[in-house]
């Protein structure tokens, strides 16, 4: 569990003044400590940036750069993010020694705040808050226990502070343990920590975003996951599966249905009338305490915009810049798919959020760097974290947020988990549903309002999964969700289609070469002929206007820019190029752990 650096760690005397014998005395000290796990979670291993642009990467909305020019597996992040990964790919022991370290914070946490004097006979207002400080000790422990099992199954389970001389050496602890116990924390916690309308607006849990959280672990627990037999640890046993306890099953989505109505009936998280708003919210560093639609936001703070405690949020996830741009160095490590971008339907204000078309990085034409240029079409990224937005220009590392939970999530959380319960489309999901719509057709709410769906649960479910692609696309959550429904490996194929429906619109050839009509699974794509190339003028605006029509403007000066062509095939060859089926939805333990633990047996196959 611990590598050999860790358990020496251990048997050191700190050189800190503060000690588990003095630290936990005051409220102030308390919040300290809860603080520094809070801080463990911001780790570049973890949210500061592998978490959700390594481990969320490659789906139907998003791989990681490179291509075939740049992208193949490398033995570290982008065998990663293509499944091509084994025990000894680089920065996974670096995620998993990051997460234990982050729990041994919270074990000492956990076991201590009851013990202080001011938690039994403190003031009113002393026991409040350290009660608080113990229900998110409780909550942070079970994110990251969470997160080890989506991302390594069954799991080393330790929950008491480690002492000197102790065994670390610890096997698989079966998930659903896992699960069934940290759900039973966050229920806890649940009456420990109080409403966001009750205390301060900052980055700290409060109760809508623990229920929140706990309706998201309820839902991953009574779903899929892949699995094998822990005695026999044998690879032709592995399969995808859900826990074989239907009765639990249905107790995990009633519970995440009654804690997501409990949050959409207190009414004080609303949706912010403006998709662009929130992220534009996030990147100019204010915190929304009208809406509250960001029930937990994970914070980000240095003054010298270090990793660790900066993130890579609008660097690494975010548009493409120079370092000479206005904007800062935008390095863009993750592409959104253009197959996704393409399936966005006319009049989604979220389209032009969620994803650049245009780059920052051209030093031949000064304005291309400031005002952009286009890029190709397999060469789109990410952009709801922006540097365009900020109200300063980070050079690399940002203090951006990451929202670990949205009212819109809440919204279409329960719209699954209501369903699931009837099995059928109840009235209420399809509410919670259209209210997540309206907000992002706010220029046709007629036809939202009248659209149907289907009545069964399945198909009412395909339409779930498609809006959350839509609403939650590059924010950590949609490999894990594709996981959890059994959906990865068919999205991942669907995915590989569409990427030759795409390239079978151009013709290898010269560029008069004619283009073929698209004839993919967009339904209200098919017989689009997309442009090779498109047209941008500096218009005198922010950025440059863009001609998507493939025909040049005849008035004006416009330069041209590639759009579809040879290239696509060359920058769309790695994705998902590793992944095999019943296999690589899980890691395999990193050898530097291995090597320390006998005890602890090697996802199988690997």
């Amino acid at each position: 569990m611990f590598s050999t650096s860790c358990s020496d760690f251990l048997d050191i005397t700190p050189t800190s003044k503060y000690t588990t014998d003095n630290l936990y005395q005051t409220v102030d000290q308390a919040k300290m400590s809860v603080n520094g796990i809070y801080n463990a979670l911001v780790d570049e291993a973890l949210y500061g940036r592998n978490v959700t642009m390594y481990y969320d990467v490659d789906t139907d909305v998003s791989q990681i750069t490179g291509g075939n020019s740049t992208g193949k597996p490398d033995g570290e992040r982008r065998s990663i993010a293509h499944y091509a990964f084994n025990s000894a790919t680089k920065q996974l022991d670096n995620a998993w020694t990051a997460y234990y370290a982050g729990i041994e914070r919270a074990n000492i946490l956990i076991d201590e705040i009851p013990k202080m004097e001011l938690y039994n006979n403190g003031s009113e207002e002393e026991q409040k808050e350290l009660k608080r400080i113990y229900g998110e000790g409780l909550t942070l422990r079970a994110i990251m226990y969470f997160d080890l099992v989506r991302l390594w199954g069954d799991v080393p389970f330790k929950t008491t502070p480690s002492a000197a001389g102790e065994n670390f050496d610890l096997p698989r602890t079966p998930r659903d343990t896992i699960y069934d116990s940290i759900i039973s924390d966050m229920i806890k916690a649940v009456d420990l920590v109080p409403w966001a309308d009750e205390v301060d607006a900052n980055e700290r849990l409060t109760k809508g975003a623990v229920k929140g959280i706990l309706a998201r672990v309820c839902l991953h627990a009574a779903g899929y996951s892949l699995r094998w037999n822990l005695e026999t640890n044998d690879a032709a046993g592995m399969k995808m599966a859900t826990r074989d306890d239907p009765q639990r099953i249905r107790e995990l989505y009633t519970i995440a249905r009654n804690q997501l109505k409990d949050i959409i009936d207190k009414g004080i998280h609303k949706l912010n009338p403006s998709y662009e708003n929130v992220w534009k919210n996030i990147c100019s560093y204010k915190y929304d305490s009208e809406y509250r639609e960001n029930l937990f936001e994970l914070g980000f703070y240095s003054t010298l915009l270090e990793k660790d405690e900066s993130g890579s949020y609008g660097y690494y996830m975010g548009p493409k810049s120079a370092i000479e741009s206005k904007w800062g160095h935008g390095k863009a490590g993750v592409w959104a798919m253009p197959n996704f971008y393409l399936s966005f339907k006319s009049g989604d204000v979220r389209k032009d959020v969620s994803i650049m078309y245009l780059k920052f990085n051209s030093n031949t034409v000064t304005y291309k760097m400031d005002k952009g240029q286009p890029t190709e079409l397999f060469d789109i990224t990410p952009a709801k974290w922006r540097k365009m937005w900020a109200s300063d220009t980070p050079s690399s590392y940002t203090n951006f947020n990451y929202p670990m939970l949205r009212y819109s999530d809440v919204l279409l959380m329960f719209a699954e988990a209501d369903s699931w319960l009837a099995n059928a489309k109840t009235d209420e999901a399809e509410a919670a549903l259209k209210e997540v719509r309206l907000r992002a057709f706010p220029d046709d709410t007629a036809t939202i309002n009248a659209e149907t769906y289907p009545g069964d649960f399945e198909g009412f479910l395909n339409v779930i999964i498609d809006e959350r692609a839509f609403e939650l696309a590059f924010e950590g959550f949609r490999k894990f969700d594709l996981i959890r429904w059994n959906k990865l490996a068919s999205k991942i194929q669907d995915t590989k289609t569409e990427i030759e429906a795409l390239k079978a619109c151009y013709v290898a050839g010269g560029s008069g070469d004619p283009l073929l009509p698209y004839n993919g699974s967009i339904s209200w794509r098919v017989g689009t002929t997309f442009p090779r190339s498109v047209y941008n003028r500096d218009n005198g605006g922010d950025f440059v206007e863009v001609d998507f029509s493939g025909v040049k403007p005849s008035t004006g000066t416009w330069t041209v820019s590639s759009w579809l062509n040879n290239k696509f095939a060359d920058g769309m060859a790695q994705f998902a190029i590793g992944f095999e089926e019943n296999r690589t939805e899980l890691y395999p333990v990193p050898t530097t752990i291995l090597n320390v633990s006998p005890s602890l047996t090697q996802l199988p196959s690997y």
